[in-house]
């Protein structure tokens, strides 16, 4: 026998395309003769569904990342590809040491496989294999096409739907109810519906039933139908799935979550560019920018559901209160429930708090409860975001 060394293991990464689908990927070809060049690597692109385009000026559009063969590169557009400090993959024949001082230059070398140019997306992208990060350049939103249909009763909530949806480029109906769903879905067309659990008249999960009932017997295509609840600890997530959603999104709505699921269920179009514009916006209470963050909104759009918040706060807790003073606790859970879901969607967290606990306590029945107490804090807090 002869003794060898047993190989160490390489762990190996598939190209996962999902990631890099929305980048607008420009191809340096200055020239029709270079564009053929790239068909032996086209391939991968397209199988892939990746939005490649070719460019015959670096300043010819928008792009978030810049394909080049350094070889078919005069050493003045090399130098404009150094300055321009756009994310970008530089194929090479042999090994080269030019771009080690350019972080955002990856080079790539031929042979081209999956695994490698993989690995230079990742590195070009500043990436790892586990990043469920999607990247997309500043400045540019991405769009689908659709109508989509919004279950939702409470006002706060609707807002902040029909802001994310437009910025999507997405055509609407807001439903109050389970019961106007039903009825409208009868008689519109839609590409996609948001489902919320808790309406009046009709819940979610009842509408949702009717509605797959209707599909069955006219035989019409499945619209997918999205769960929305702000119960997620409470199983709301599995009832939802058991009453036949394609999905589940919880409250507060989570952009990236929310993006995923346009992005499963509807056809893309292009980016949108966007005017980036800053305003001085100040709120007690709200972390203004992470919130600009987490929801990718923009100022002027952020005042605006904060002003819809603030003016569903000062008609619900007048409500609330009558409710505590007639100690009538169902109607107590339901608007401490109503003001619990705009609360989060803002990141409120001590008027959450309040009104989740207060919520809890009137299900239960619970008399002993500090109701007044609460109610007072609830309104304290909402005191100091209103600007009057």
């Amino acid at each position: 026998m002869v003794p060898v060394e047993e190989p160490k293991h390489i762990p190996s990464f598939p190209f996962d395309p999902t990631p890099f689908q929305k980048l607008r990927i420009a191809i340096f070809c200055d020239n029709v003769y270079i564009e053929e060049r790239y068909k032996y690597i086209r391939r991968y692109w397209d199988s892939f569904a990746l939005n490649t385009f070719c460019i015959r000026s670096l300043e010819d559009d928008e792009y978030d990342l810049l394909f080049f063969i350094d070889n078919y590169v005069s050493d003045e557009v090399r130098e404009e590809i150094v300055k321009l400090d756009v994310p970008s993959i530089a194929l090479l024949n042999i090994p080269s040491k030019k771009y080690d001082e350019c972080s955002h230059i990856t080079p790539l070398l031929y042979p081209i496989y999956c695994e490698k140019m993989y690995k230079a997306f990742l590195e070009a992208l500043e990436m790892t294999p586990r990043d469920d990060a999607k990247y997309v350049k500043k400045g540019f939103q991405r769009r689908f096409k659709g109508h989509v249909l919004v279950a939702e009763d409470n006002v706060a909530n609707q807002e902040l739907i029909k802001i994310i949806l437009e910025r999507y480029g997405l055509s609407y109906y807001i439903a109050s109810d389970g019961l106007e769903a039903v009825s409208t879905f009868k008689v519109v067309s839609f590409d996609l519906i948001f489902m919320d659990e808790q309406m009046p008249r009709k819940d979610g999960l009842e509408a949702t039933k009717d509605i797959l009932n209707y599909e069955k017997s006219q035989d019409k295509e499945h619209t997918p139908i999205i769960g929305l609840s702000a119960n997620v600890i409470e199983g709301a997530e599995e009832r939802a799935l058991s009453f036949g959603c394609d999905a589940f999104l919880g409250k507060p709505i989570v952009i990236r979550e929310f993006e995923e699921i346009l992005q499963r269920h509807l056809q893309e179009q292009g980016p949108l560019k966007q005017d980036v514009s800053a305003l001085d916006v100040k709120s007690e209470g709200l972390d203004l920018q992470r919130l600009k963050e987490e929801l990718h909104l923009e100022d002027d759009e952020l005042m605006l559901l904060l002003q819809t918040f603030v003016k569903k706060m000062k008609k619900s807790l007048p409500v609330l209160a009558e409710a505590i003073e007639q100690k009538d606790l169902y109607k107590v859970s339901l608007e401490a429930h109503s003001i619990k879901g705009s609360a989060s969607n803002f990141r409120f967290e001590e008027l959450e708090g309040l009104s989740a606990c207060m919520e809890d306590a009137a299900r239960k029945e619970d008399k002993d409860f500090e109701y007044d107490d609460s109610l007072a804090q609830m309104e304290e807090i909402v005191k100091t975001m209103s600007r009057d």
